[in-house]
């Protein structure tokens, strides 16, 4: 989800709530947009991403804590025998 911040409203909007959504000339990263209150604002697309980290809730893993290092190789499919020491 692609999320920007109207400053009148002091509020974040996705990308696809917004209207009128235009490029600024300069600067790529940037969105000029209508918020859904009508206010015309500009400002950085942030990039959301919700917490996929479903293991650090696990009853178990608090039991025998895995560091964010194995977490990351296990989701990449590296497994334990081929991690040099």
């Amino acid at each position: 989800m692609i999320v920007v911040h109207c400053d009148r409203c002091s509020i974040n909007y996705d990308l696809t709530d917004v209207r009128n959504e235009t490029t600024h000339p300069a600067a790529r990263h940037v969105a000029r947009f209508d918020c859904p209150r009508g206010h015309r604002s500009e400002a950085r697309r942030i990039l959301y991403e919700p917490s996929t980290r479903f293991e650090a809730g696990r009853p178990e893993d608090h039991l025998q804590p895995v560091s964010p290092d194995a977490i990351f190789l296990r989701a990449c499919g590296v497994r334990p025998s081929e991690i040099r020491q």
